[in-house]
């Protein structure tokens, strides 16, 4: 993320030796070790303590910019690999137990956007599927016209910087300006995970640009904290 960084600010990619010799020459600031993985990571994050201080300096901060419930966002990411079943209990005869349920085959990966607001409202979602080119109409052949959404795709279906970026200017920036009751000069509030395609040099700075103010949740505290997973896209998946 700091080579990352630096590629942004200065349009040059750093060599595989620069960050360590950064570190080095601002040894009062930082340090540069390797950290081993543990299983207890979201099981720590989850201190009372800690979440206190994030929400009370959060509200300080909403506090002294004024900002409205009707400007307050949340947007996350979720994808499905459409056709898998989960597994889920079912009733049937002792005499003769089902091998399983039955799945099409069908192994698309698809990936939402989703986004919505404290006064209960929300904007369009995005859709991201995976494969190169053009969208094809196969994609879109039941999509009602009257419903309004964005559709993209990437090789992975997975989202990327190009598209962080993307919908922060397509989406986000001008359906929450045209939103009735805002007022030019008010803040708005995005509360986004940690993924990088939403830490970028140029999505950072665009919403320095637009008085857009970004909240990224504590590490590992999204299965808490974060709305979408815990009441939309739990039961998405489910369905």
């Amino acid at each position: 993320m700091v080579g990352s960084m630096a590629a942004g600010l200065c349009k040059k990619q750093p060599g595989k030796d620069w960050v360590p010799r950064f570190v080095g020459r601002h040894r009062e600031h930082l340090q540069i070790g390797f950290l081993e993985g543990f299983d207890l990571s979201r099981k720590k994050a989850d201190n009372a303590f800690e979440y206190r201080r994030f929400f009370e300096k959060l509200a300080e901060k909403m506090e002294a910019l004024e900002i409205l419930a009707q400007n307050t966002y949340n947007m996350d990411e979720k994808g499905f690999l459409i056709g898998v079943l989960n597994k889920m209990k079912r009733v049937y005869s002792s005499q003769n137990p089902p091998k399983g349920a039955g799945q099409d085959g069908n192994r698309n990966w698809i990936t939402i956007i989703a986004t919505i607001c404290a006064d209960g409202t929300s904007l369009p979602p995005g859709i991201i599927y995976a494969g190169g080119g053009d969208l094809q109409y196969s994609w879109l052949v039941n999509w009602s016209i009257d419903k309004l959404a964005f559709f993209s795709s990437t090789p992975s279906g997975w989202t990327n910087d190009e598209l962080g970026l993307s919908w922060l200017q397509k989406v986000f920036k001008p359906y929450s300006k045209n939103k009735p009751g805002f007022k030019d000069g008010q803040y708005r509030l995005l509360f986004i995970d940690g993924h990088g395609s939403h830490l970028t040099v140029p999505f950072i700075k665009y919403c320095i640009q637009h008085d857009i103010i970004l909240v990224a949740y504590p590490p590992h505290s999204t299965h808490r904290l974060q709305p979408l997973d815990v009441s939309l896209f739990s039961l998405l998946s489910t369905y």
